[in-house]
């Protein structure tokens, strides 16, 4: 059976179409992950369509964790000791931790997807029900910020042995029974120990920061990955007697200070004030105007009307005896010609479609890049127009310049859909999968239209920076190691920017920035472009 997802919001009249396609034989089951963008808590429609017949219907209610929430997946056999995480305390008022449980079906295969996450702890685990994707989209998560988690004990084999070597920052050999964990204690900021013994897995590092040690064999190590970061802990925090211990929270609680997963913590306090600093709604819809004719084409087009309508149509009219029709031939003849000039530069100019796109990549110290673009668009003669993409991306229609990843949802069917469901009008469908495209209706036409485009780029090079603070200014110098040829580059903060202008791969600046004391009010985007203009 050949047949589309449909899911669609059921707040209005006009909607957005989400859908994907789907192949699925004869008494088989699929699990299908899709993305839906920032939303307000409505109910979805969900549907299943073949050809234009409704073979399935249900309702589906999505519940978002605020922007402040840090979001923890748990796959493990028992997830309910390490629950314990949601009594974590944090710098900022009102944030807190959220833990979900999850399964290797509810694990996607485009990393982006599981961009809603901040911590993915695997534990006591058969990673063997991963598939390769699946594998390498939490790989590509934690280059983007995530904190992975992996631990060992008992169960190291089935937990560890799986992965790629990419993923370990111990090479494990076995295991062995210890009588305490020395150090654990002072690493939480506690007075007691754990009671009694428990099994920790051995090994050697291959790649990281020792943490904490039990005469040589690594009991907790960090391998920072790109923007992410990788813990390994050699124990299993689900069992005894870790699981009772009282500085269980408090050793979370380092380990997350320590990494920072999508600088979540840090960035508290900017988040709550004006986390929606990227308002390009104004850049979008500021179209580059057409640029008038040549002097030369100017010319031409003026001599024509002369002579057509002045000794040109005078000419004809004698040569047919017929200068009596000069007062009809002559506004006939002269609308004819603005017609036929006007189509011709309009068609000329190619304007049927208007078009802004403004692309931020977040370069990643592995030379990989997280790039968010916006695209702006006004096609006034088209009344339904497609935009193809290629690649793993997410998109989001209308979103104004306004970012709509990492907002974490969870979801729960409420019952079948009913007969009476009132009558949409579609905005736009966003057909997802491995070439996503978008196809604008009608009902759209005369209005501006926005995309947001998420993806990761794999190797983006990066710029190296070498700066320092001293004496209230801030020196050094920056390298374009991207191999790119970037064009309008600005060095800025909140406080201070130089224009670099034309920065070419493999090209050293120097920078001397005197930050200034004041409130910036156009935005981070905003001073960029001010800059560069």
């Amino acid at each position: 059976m050949n047949g589309r997802l449909e899911l669609k919001s059921l707040n209005g009249q006009k909607v957005i179409l989400y859908e994907r396609h789907i192949s699925l034989a004869g008494g088989a089951k699929k699990r299908v992950n899709m993305y839906l963008p920032r939303g307000t808590g409505n109910p979805y429609a969900v549907s299943f369509m073949s050809g234009d017949k409704k073979l399935a219907a249900a309702r589906l209610r999505l519940t978002m964790l605020p922007d402040l929430e840090v979001a923890a997946g748990i796959l493990a056999a028992d997830p309910a000791p390490l629950k314990n995480l949601e009594n974590m305390k944090f710098p900022m008022q009102g944030q807190h931790l959220t833990a979900l449980n999850l399964n290797a079906e509810e694990i996607p295969e485009q990393s982006l997807l599981l961009d809603n996450l901040d911590v993915l702890i695997i534990n006591d685990f058969s990673t063997h029900l991963l598939s390769a994707r699946q594998i390498a989209a939490i790989e590509k998560w934690t280059q983007n910020g995530g904190l992975l988690v992996l631990t060992g004990g008992l169960a190291w084999q089935k937990t560890l042995s799986p992965l790629p070597p990419s993923l370990l920052p111990v090479k494990v050999t076995g295991s062995m029974k210890a009588n305490s964990l020395p150090g654990i204690e002072t690493l939480a900021g506690e007075k007691t120990k754990p009671a009694g013994p428990l099994v920790v897995s051995r090994g050697m590092v291959a790649d990281g920061q020792v943490i904490l040690s039990d005469d040589g064999n690594p009991l907790i190590v960090q391998k920072p990955v790109g923007s992410g970061d990788i813990v390994y802990l050699a124990f299993d925090p689900a069992q005894p007697p870790l699981d009772r211990w009282s500085g269980m929270t408090a050793l979370w609680s380092q380990l997350l200070y320590k990494t920072d997963p999508h600088r979540i913590i840090s960035a508290a306090a900017s988040r709550q004030g004006g986390y929606r600093d990227y308002n390009l709604s104004w850049n979008l819809r500021n179209f580059p105007g057409i640029d008038l004719p040549t002097p030369k084409i100017l010319t031409v087009i003026l001599l024509t009307y002369i002579l057509v309508l002045g000794p040109g149509i005078y000419l004809l009219l004698k040569k047919i005896d017929r200068r009596d029709w000069g007062w009809l031939a002559i506004p006939v003849l002269a609308l004819l010609l603005f017609s036929i000039t006007y189509i011709a530069a309009f068609k000329g100019k190619d304007r049927d479609v208007f078009t802004n796109v403004l692309s931020l990549l977040s370069l990643q110290e592995g030379g990989g890049a997280y790039s968010n673009t916006y695209v702006g668009a006004f096609a006034p003669t088209k009344t339904q127009y497609r935009v193809g993409l290629t690649g793993d991306q997410l998109i989001s229609v209308n979103s104004e310049g306004n970012e709509n990843h990492r907002v974490t949802i969870y979801s729960s069917s409420y019952g079948p859909m009913s007969n009476s469901e009132q009558p949409t009008q579609i905005i736009a469908r966003v057909e997802q999968g491995d070439n996503p495209e978008v196809v604008f209706g009608e009902s759209s036409r005369w209005s501006q239209r926005y995309l947001q485009c998420e993806s990761i780029l794999e190797r983006c090079g990066n710029v190296k920076s070498s700066l320092i603070c001293r004496n209230g200014r801030i020196t050094g110098t920056i390298t374009n190691n991207t191999g790119y040829s970037l064009s309008g580059a600005v060095v800025f903060n909140n406080y201070c920017r130089q224009r670099i202008g034309a920065f070419k791969p493999g090209q050293t600046v120097t920078l001397d920035l005197t930050p200034r004391a004041g409130h910036q009010s156009a935005g981070m985007i905003g001073r960029a472009i001010e800059t560069i203009r």
